[in-house]
C-alpha cells in the first residue's frame, strides 16, 4: 500500500449550516469566490418518461441469500472491478459479493474480551478495506477475500465518514460541543461546520462555513443520510442541509460550488437559520402539515461524472424525491415520473435512494418483496422469461430475499 503524504479529516460540524447568527456577536462567514453552477429544480414537475428514454440498459443483480449472506439493509455500497462490497450498519457488518450477485464473505469486527464495536463507515484504498469502528476510535484494514490484517487509531473521536486512505470525515454531536459553545462570546472562539486538517497530528490547514452555536438548538437539525460523498476521481462533495448548496473539495481545497436551485413555494424561509424565533423549533417546524413539502436540503450524492450527478431531495413528505441531473443540458429528471419499459421488464428501478456509482453506471436497489408484489399484480413473468438471472431469482427466490442490485446506464 502507498504511503499516505497527506491525509485530510473533514468534520462535520453539528449543525450543517452554513449560516451563523444575525448578532452582534456573530463574525462574517468567510466569503466563497467560486461562482455555483446552479441545479434547477421543479419538484412539483410531473413532466414523464420512458426509462429507455433515460437509460442505455438497466441490470437486475440478485444478491444471493445465504446464512451467512443474509443482511436487511445497505448502509453503504462501493463497486469496485469485481466486487459489491456492501456496509450493514445495523448488522454491524461489511458483506462482500461478487459482481454477479455472488456471495463471497462477510467482514466483522474483529475485538477483544467482548468490547462494544460499531462498524461506522468503510472505504476502498489499494484493494484494501478499510472499516471505521467508532465506539473505540480506531480503523480496521481487511483484504477483499475478507482477511484481517491491522488495526490502528485515530487522532480524532466519532469518526463517522470514511472516504479514502486520504479523507476521513468526522461528525459531532451536540453533546461534544455544548459545554463549550459560551466560550463564542466569551473569548471570540469559531465554530466551523466543515474543518480539514493533517490526519497524523491533527494540525488544521483550513477551516468552513463558520457558524454560532449558540443559534442552533439540540432539537434544530435533521441528519437523515450522508452530507459526504465521493466521486471515482477522489474529489469530495459535501452538502449543506438548509442552504441548497454542494460544495466540491480535491485534495483540501475548495474547487467547486454547485447550488439547487427552487421555486420559492418549496423553499424553506430565508431566515430559517438567522432568526432567533425558529431556535429549538426547526425541525417541529418543517414536520408541520403546511410545511411538510418544503424542501430543506439534498443527500446521498451520487457523482457519476462531472455533468451527471444523482442525489435526494430532502422534505417531510412521504415520498422522497430522487433526482438524475444533467449539468451540461441543464436538465433534471425525477425519477419518481419515470415509467418502466421492456429495458427494464417494466420492473420498479429504485426503491430508495441511489447507492453509489462506478463512474459509468448509477447503482440503487429494491427489495424482493417489491419485485414480487410487481410482477405477480401486473403478470409480469412474460417480459423477463428469458433472462436467466431474474428469472432464476423469481423462480427460487422470496420476499425475505437479499435486496437486488439496479445498474442504470444513463444516456449522456
Amino acid at each position: 500500500m502507498t504511503s499516505c503524504k497527506l491525509i485530510v479529516l473533514l468534520i462535520i460540524g453539528l449543525a450543517f449550516v452554513i449560516s451563523s447568527c444575525n448578532s452582534k456577536k456573530n463574525s462574517k462567514l468567510r466569503d466563497y469566490d467560486i461562482e455555483p453552477v446552479y441545479l434547477d429544480i421543479d419538484p412539483g414537475d410531473t413532466s414523464s418518461y420512458k426509462a429507455s428514454e433515460i437509460f442505455e440498459s438497466i441490470e437486475y443483480i440478485p444478491l444471493e441469500t445465504t446464512e451467512s449472506s443474509k443482511f436487511s439493509k445497505i448502509t453503504k455500497m462501493i463497486v469496485t472491478k469485481l466486487y459489491f462490497v456492501i456496509l450493514d450498519e445495523s448488522l454491524n457488518e461489511v458483506l462482500i459479493f461478487q459482481k454477479n450477485g455472488k456471495f463471497k464473505c462477510v467482514i466483522k469486527p474483529i475485538v477483544n474480551n467482548n468490547q462494544a464495536s460499531h462498524f461506522g463507515d468503510f472505504c476502498i484504498y489499494n484493494e484494501i478495506i478499510k472499516v471505521t469502528d467508532d465506539y473505540r476510535n480506531v480503523i480496521q484494514e481487511f483484504d477483499l477475500s475478507g482477511e484481517y490484517l491491522k488495526e490502528y487509531n485515530v487522532t480524532l473521536s466519532n469518526i463517522e465518514y470514511l472516504i479514502s486512505d486520504e479523507v476521513k470525515y468526522n461528525y459531532r454531536h451536540f453533546d461534544d460541543v455544548e459545554d463549550n459553545a459560551v466560550y463564542w462570546s466569551k473569548d471570540g472562539a469559531r465554530f466551523y461546520n466543515l474543518i480539514i486538517s493533517d490526519y497524523k497530528d491533527a494540525k488544521i490547514i483550513d477551516r468552513f462555513f463558520e457558524y454560532n452555536p449558540n443559534c442552533i438548538g439540540r432539537f434544530d437539525v435533521f441528519k437523515n443520510g450522508p452530507v459526504i460523498s465521493a466521486s471515482i476521481d477522489g474529489n469530495v462533495f459535501y452538502i449543506e442541509p438548509y442552504s441548497y448548496d454542494i460544495y466540491k473539495f480535491g485534495r483540501g481545497r475548495l474547487i467547486g460550488h454547485y447550488k439547487i436551485r427552487l421555486p420559492n413555494n418549496y423553499l424553506i424561509p430565508s431566515d430559517f437559520i438567522t432568526n432567533e424565533e425558529y431556535l429549538q423549533s426547526r425541525i417541529s417546524f418543517l414536520n408541520e402539515h403546511n410545511n411538510r413539502h418544503l424542501i430543506w436540503g439534498a443527500t446521498a450524492l451520487a457523482p457519476l461524472n462531472e455533468d451527471v450527478f444523482g442525489f435526494t431531495l430532502m422534505s417531510q413528505s412521504d415520498i422522497e424525491q430522487n433526482i438524475i441531473y444533467f449539468i451540461k443540458k441543464n436538465r433534471f429528471i425525477n425519477m419518481a415520473n419515470i415509467i418502466s419499459d421492456k429495458i427494464c421488464y417494466a420492473l420498479p428501478i429504485i426503491e430508495d435512494r441511489f447507492k453509489c456509482t462506478d463512474g459509468i453506471n448509477l447503482y440503487a436497489s429494491v427489495s424482493p418483496k417489491l419485485i414480487f408484489q410487481a410482477v405477480n399484480q401486473l403478470g409480469l413473468f412474460k417480459y423477463f422469461k428469458d433472462d436467466f438471472i431474474i428469472r432464476d431469482f423469481y423462480l427460487h427466490g422470496n420476499g425475505n430475499s437479499n435486496p437486488i442490485i439496479v445498474k442504470m446506464l444513463p444516456k449522456i
